[in-house]
C-alpha cells in the first residue's frame, strides 16, 4: 500500500495512460464525506469507470457517506467495506490520524473477499425487526 507522497508519485508515473483516461472519466471521484477525505487513486478510479459503468456519482457517494461512516471511529489499517445495497466492494487505508482513506482498488461487482491482513467491513446490513 502506499505509505508517502514520493510513493504516491511514483504510483502516478506507474498509471498508464489508458488508466489515467478511465479514471477521469470515473463517477467516483476524490471528495470528503462526513468531514473525512476519501482521496481515488488512479487505479481505483479506472476499476470504478470499468467495472462499474452503471454506478453514477451519487451512488458512489451514497457509499462512500456509508463508508466514512464505518471506519471513522476504528484504528487505523486497510480495509475492505462491502454495500449490500450497491452490491460494491471497496479496499482502502483508513488514516486517522489524517482524517482520511486512500482508496486502492474497487472490486468487481458482488465480490468481496479481503486479501489476507486486510479488515472486512460490511455496511447496510439488514435488521431484522
Amino acid at each position: 500500500m502506499i505509505k508517502s507522497l514520493k510513493q504516491y508519485l511514483v504510483s502516478l508515473e506507474e498509471a498508464t495512460a489508458e488508466e489515467m483516461i478511465a479514471a477521469s472519466k470515473s463517477a467516483l471521484q476524490t471528495k470528503v464525506h462526513n468531514g473525512i477525505k476519501v482521496h481515488v487513486f488512479p487505479h481505483s478510479g479506472a476499476r470504478a469507470h470499468e467495472r462499474r459503468k452503471d454506478m453514477e456519482s451519487h451512488h458512489w457517494d451514497d457509499m462512500m457517506h456509508h463508508v466514512t461512516k464505518s471506519l471513522k471511529d476504528k484504528p487505523a489499517g486497510h480495509y475492505l467495506t462491502y454495500s449490500h445495497k450497491h452490491k460494491q466492494g471497496v479496499v482502502g487505508e483508513w488514516m486517522p490520524h489524517k482524517n482520511r482513506i486512500e482508496l486502492m482498488s474497487v472490486l468487481p461487482k458482488g465480490k468481496s473477499h479481503a486479501n489476507a491482513g486486510t479488515s472486512k467491513i460490511l455496511i447496510e446490513t439488514i435488521e431484522i425487526l
